[in-house]
């Protein structure tokens, strides 16, 4: 006889209000700390994806420069380097020396004749 009260009052606590109030407050908790790690796994996944594509354009970015380097240590960068800034030619080639006057760029050829002047050449000399 014992043994069913005691069984009789095991089972009458999980009815009781203490153990619904309990089981609510654990299931509270649990939906709490479920929806804060869902929360920071999506944080997580979004930074992830983030550095993902910053490595994949610092990767792109490395290829280039390495592409770069690559050119600026070949003979073909060497020798137009060379044109470019120090004036080299090839043999065979001629060199043609342009000298830029920087007063010469500004001005302009001015007619001075009086306007009658140009207006009688434009209508009668016009072909």
């Amino acid at each position: 006889m014992y043994h069913h009260q005691t069984q009789s009052k095991f089972v009458s606590f999980f009815y009781s209000g203490k153990f619904i109030l309990l089981a609510l407050l654990l299931a509270l908790f649990i939906g709490l700390a479920f929806f804060q790690e869902n929360r920071r796994q999506g944080k997580i996944n979004s930074r992830l994806n983030e550095l993902r594509l910053e490595a994949q354009k610092l990767e792109t970015s490395n290829l280039e420069l390495a592409r770069l380097l690559s050119y600026s240590e070949s003979k073909d960068y060497l020798e137009l380097q060379a044109r470019q800034n120090l004036n080299y030619k090839k043999e065979g080639e001629g060199v043609i020396i342009i000298n830029r006057d920087e007063n010469s760029k500004n001005q302009t050829l001015k007619d001075t004749r009086p306007n009658w002047q140009k207006w009688v050449e434009y209508v009668f000399t016009r072909e």
